[in-house]
């Protein structure tokens, strides 16, 4: 019998912490100080270092596997990209996919968490939006959000 890894991945744990996140429409009429109790918080901390650890993961196999076999490459020049990836394996693009999934999962669930206190809703904001980045699929609910802590839910 093959022996099978028993405990949890962080994808499961990722799951169950959003699992037991409390949804923006619930929370709609509450006032800023109603959004945070221990509870939330308690949530919204384990779902940011979640968050960070598969951002870290990620980011590191990218820049530490991936990224060194295009270094000095001219970003312009797709032949020479075409060249460079050429002994990336599938699984090594696999791994860094998987990874990238884990991540997304990791920010859905703090995304959909709600933000404990204004700077937990401007960090939202900057994964959202941040580095030129334009994650619209947000929009909505930093708009409820923000009309929650301005008073205006």
């Amino acid at each position: 019998m093959i022996g099978r890894n028993i405990a949890p991945s962080r994808r499961d744990a990722i799951r169950a912490l959003a699992a037991l996140s409390v949804s923006l429409p619930t929370l709609a009429n509450a006032t800023p100080a109603e959004t945070c109790p221990a509870a939330v918080s308690q949530r919204w901390s384990a779902l940011l270092s979640a968050y960070r650890e598969a951002q870290a993961a990620e980011d590191a196999y990218d820049q530490g596997v991936i990224e060194p076999f295009f270094v000095g490459i001219d970003k312009n020049d797709q032949a020479a990209w075409r060249k460079a990836a050429k002994p990336i394996t599938r699984a090594m693009w696999d791994h860094l996919e998987c990874l990238g999934d884990e991540r997304l999962a990791a920010e859905k669930a703090l995304m959909e968490c709600p933000s404990p206190h204004a700077s937990a809703f401007a960090l939202k904001y900057v994964i959202a939006h941040g580095n030129g980045r334009e994650a619209d699929c947000w929009d909505d609910l930093l708009e409820a959000e923000a009309k929650q802590f301005g008073g205006r839910a």
